[in-house]
C-alpha cells in the first residue's frame, strides 16, 4: 500500500457520489459556522482572552513580546525579570498578527486612531470563528469520507460548532478552535481517505499532517495527544518509518517557533510562562505534578461529561449518539480503525482534563479544554448513521439537535464566561437574562434590531446559504436518503428537547450568587434597570455566611456604580460605604470612595481613603495616581 494514504477507503456507500453536490454541502456548512459565530461580539472579555490580544498587540505595536502596557487587564500573565508576558501557548496570538497589523495600517493610512473593538472583532474572526467553520468543513469531509449518510452528515457537521460550546469560543480571542482545526485537518491528511486529500504525495501529506500538529502543540499544548496517537497510527498502519519521519519533520518549524520563543522569554526552550505565573492560586495549582497535571479523577471525568453546569453531554445532547455509534462500528463498520482513533483521542482528552488541577476550566463555558476533541465524538455520533443504520436515529438526532443549539446559543448571545460555582448555568443565568432582555453584540443589535429580530436574520441568512441546493438539478438531493423511521418515531423528536432541557430549566441554585452574577452581565450590557431589580434581589437576602456578606458588598458596589451618574456622589458614596462594611478587606473600594469624595471636593477625606487603600494593598495608590494625579488640599 502506498505511503500517500495511510488509511485508504472506499467512498461513502451511496457511491457513485455527485461531487459537486458534497462539495456544495461542504460550502454550505461552512458558512453556516462562519455566520453563526461571527454574528456575535462579546467587548468586555475574561483574563484568557485579554492575555492573548495583550500579546498580539505587544508584537505589532510595541515590537516586544512583553505585555507590560497592557497586563493590568488580565490576570492571566507570567512575570519573568521584571517584565510581564503572555502566560498561554503563543500560537493562538502569531495567527492573530496579521489580521491585526493589517487593521493598524488600514487605520493609519486613512490617519485615523484604531478602533480597539473592531480590531479585536476582525483579529478574532480569524483567531477563532474561521477555524470554527473550518472544523465543521473538515467534520464534513471526514463523516462523507467515512461512509456516513449524507444528511446526517450535513446536520453533525453543522452541529460540530452551533450545537458545542465550539459555537460561543468562535466568537472570543481564544486558541481552542484553531487548536482544534490543526487536530482535525491531520487527522483528515492522516487517517480519512483519499477523496478530500488525493491531490497530495504520500511524503507531502504527512509532512502538512506534522506541520498541522505542531501548529497546533504551538496554540494548545495538550494537541500533543492528537499527535502522538495519529503518528502511532500512521506507523501502525504503514509498518515503515519513512512517512513518520516526514510527520515529524513537519512538526519542525512550529517545534522551533516555540522553543525560541520560550527560549528568549522564559529561559528554555520546554520552559513556558505557566512556570512564572502571578497568580498565586495558579502558580499553586501548576506546581502540581507535571504542569498541573497529575492523576484522573473521577469527580472531574463526571464534571466535564455529565453535570449541568461543564457536562459536554448535558451542554451538547446530541453527542450521546457516539454511544449507539461505537456500537453500529463494532457491528457494521467495513473498517474500525478511523473510529478507534477518533474515540482514542476522545479519551485521551477527557482523561488529561480530569487530570489537570482546573478541569472545569474556570470562568468558562463547558468542558473547554476537551474543544479540540470534540469533533471526534461528533465522528463517533456519525456512525450511528453509516448504511443500513436503524431508522430511529434520524429523529433521535433532530430531537437532540434542538436543546444542543438551543444551550449553546443562549451561551453566545448571552456571555459564555460563566462561574464555575453557578452550578446551572442554563436555570440560573443564561435564560433568566436573556428573559430579562440581557443579550451581548451581535449583527442585528448594530442596526438597531432586537434580539429576536437579529435571530431571525441569522436564521434568514443561513437558510438563504442552503437554499443554494435548490439548484442542484432534479433528483441529487434525493440520492441514497438515510432510512426513513415508522411516524411514531418522529414523536421522538418532540419528546427529547423537552426531557434534556427540563433539568437545564427548572434546577436552580439557592442563595443570592446567580442573582449577583445576572446583575453584573445585565450592568455590563446596559440593561441597568433589569441590573437594580437583580442587586435589590441580592440585598434582600440575608448575609447569614462570611460569602453571602461578600456577595453583597459587590452587589452594593454595583448599586454605586449605577447610582452615581444618576443621582450623584453622594448616592454613590452611600452605597460604597456599604460595600465596604460588608467586605473591608477590599482595598480598591476605598480607591472608589476616594474619587467620589474628589467630586464633592472633600480632598482630605479622599487622601484618608487613599491610604486606606494604601494600607490593605500597597502599591494601590501608586497605580490610581498615575492615572489621576491627586490634586492639593486647599
Amino acid at each position: 500500500m502506498s505511503d500517500a494514504a495511510p488509511d485508504s477507503s472506499t467512498a461513502g456507500a451511496d457511491s457513485p457520489q455527485p461531487a459537486a453536490l458534497d462539495t456544495q454541502i461542504g460550502v454550505c456548512v461552512f458558512l453556516t459556522s462562519l455566520l453563526a459565530t461571527a454574528w456575535f461580539f462579546h467587548p468586555a472579555e475574561y483574563a484568557n482572552s485579554e492575555t492573548r490580544m495583550a500579546l498580539v498587540r505587544a508584537m505589532v505595536d510595541d515590537h516586544t513580546f512583553a505585555i507590560d502596557r497592557y497586563h493590568e487587564r488580565t490576570i492571566d500573565k507570567a512575570l519573568v525579570n521584571g517584565h510581564y508576558y503572555c502566560d498561554k501557548a503563543p500560537g493562538a496570538s502569531f495567527w492573530g498578527v496579521p489580521v491585526y497589523w493589517l487593521a493598524r495600517q488600514a487605520a493609519d493610512f486613512f490617519m485615523q486612531p484604531l478602533d480597539e473593538q473592531l480590531a479585536r472583532y476582525v483579529t478574532r474572526l480569524w483567531v477563532s470563528s474561521v477555524p470554527a467553520a473550518v472544523v465543521s468543513w473538515l467534520v464534513w469531509l471526514a463523516l462523507r469520507g467515512l461512509g456516513v449518510v449524507r444528511w446526517p452528515a450535513a446536520l453533525l457537521a453543522c452541529l460540530a460548532v452551533v450545537g458545542t460550546c465550539a459555537w460561543p469560543y468562535g466568537s472570543l480571542v481564544y486558541g481552542h478552535e484553531l487548536a482544534a482545526m490543526f487536530l482535525m485537518a491531520a487527522f483528515v491528511l492522516i487517517v480519512a481517505p483519499e477523496r478530500p486529500v488525493d491531490f497530495l504525495p504520500g511524503a507531502g501529506r504527512m509532512a502538512l499532517a506534522g506541520l498541522c500538529i505542531g501548529c497546533g502543540v504551538l496554540t494548545e499544548y495538550p494537541v500533543v495527544l492528537g499527535g502522538a496517537l495519529l503518528g502511532g497510527y500512521a506507523l501502525w498502519r504503514l509498518r515503515r518509518i519513512g512517512p513518520l519521519a516526514w510527520y515529524l519533520v513537519g512538526g519542525v518549524p512550529a517545534a522551533l517557533a516555540l522553543a525560541g520563543y520560550n527560549t528568549v522569554n522564559f529561559g528554555g526552550p520546554l520552559t513556558s510562562g505557566y512556570s512564572f505565573e502571578v497568580n498565586q492560586v495558579f502558580q499553586t495549582g501548576m506546581e502540581q505534578g507535571v504542569g498541573g497535571v497529575t492523576w484522573p479523577r473521577w469527580s472531574a471525568v463526571r464534571l466535564i461529561t455529565l453535570s449541568l453546569s461543564r457536562g459536554l453531554f448535558a451542554l451538547s445532547p446530541f453527542l450521546l449518539l457516539a454511544v449507539p455509534g461505537c456500537d453500529a462500528v463494532w457491528r457494521r463498520a467495513k473498517r474500525r480503525a478511523p473510529w478507534v482513533v477518533s474515540l482514542a483521542i476522545a479519551i485521551a482528552f477527557v482523561l488529561f482534563n480530569a487530570s489537570y488541577y482546573m478541569p472545569d476550566g474556570g470562568f468558562a463555558c463547558g468542558p473547554r479544554h476537551l474543544l479540540p476533541a470534540v469533533p471526534f465524538v461528533v465522528l463517533l455520533s456519525g456512525a450511528a448513521f453509516l448504511p443500513d443504520s436503524h431508522p430511529i436515529g434520524w429523529p433521535i438526532l433532530l430531537g437532540l439537535a434542538v436543546p444542543s443549539v438551543f444551550i449553546n446559543g443562549l451561551a453566545v448571545a448571552i456571555e459564555p464566561h460563566i462561574d464555575p460555582r453557578l452550578a446551572y448555568p442554563v436555570g440560573d443565568f443564561w435564560f433568566p437574562v436573556i428573559m430579562l432582555g440581557g443579550h451581548a453584540v451581535n449583527g442585528g443589535t448594530l442596526i438597531g434590531c432586537s434580539l429576536g429580530t437579529s435571530l431571525v436574520l441569522l436564521g434568514l441568512l443561513i437558510g438563504g446559504v442552503w437554499m443554494t441546493l435548490l439548484f442542484q438539478p432534479a433528483g441529487e438531493l434525493d440520492e441514497a436518503p438515510p432510512p426513513t423511521p415508522a411516524g411514531p418515531w418522529y414523536v421522538l423528536a418532540v419528546i427529547l428537547p423537552v426531557a434534556v432541557l427540563v433539568p437545564h430549566l427548572m434546577f436552580r441554585a439557592p442563595g443570592p450568587r446567580a442573582a449577583l452574577y445576572r446583575a453584573t452581565a445585565l450592568f455590563n450590557q446596559g440593561k441597568k434597570e433589569a441590573a437594580l431589580s437583580e442587586l435589590g434581589r441580592v440585598m434582600m437576602t440575608p448575609a447569614v455566611t462570611e460569602e453571602d456578606r461578600v456577595i453583597k458588598s459587590s452587589a452594593a458596589y454595583y448599586l454605586g456604580r449605577i447610582a452615581g451618574p444618576a443621582q450623584g456622589p453622594e448616592a454613590a458614596l452611600h452605597w460604597f460605604y456599604k460595600a465596604v462594611e460588608l467586605n473591608p478587606k477590599l482595598a480598591e473600594l476605598h480607591v472608589d470612595i476616594a474619587g467620589q469624595l474628589l467630586l464633592l471636593g472633600r480632598v482630605e477625606e479622599a487622601e484618608r481613603e487613599l491610604q486606606l487603600a494604601e494600607e490593605k494593598q500597597p502599591g494601590l495608590r501608586a497605580q490610581w495616581e498615575a492615572r489621576l494625579p491627586m490634586p492639593a488640599s486647599p
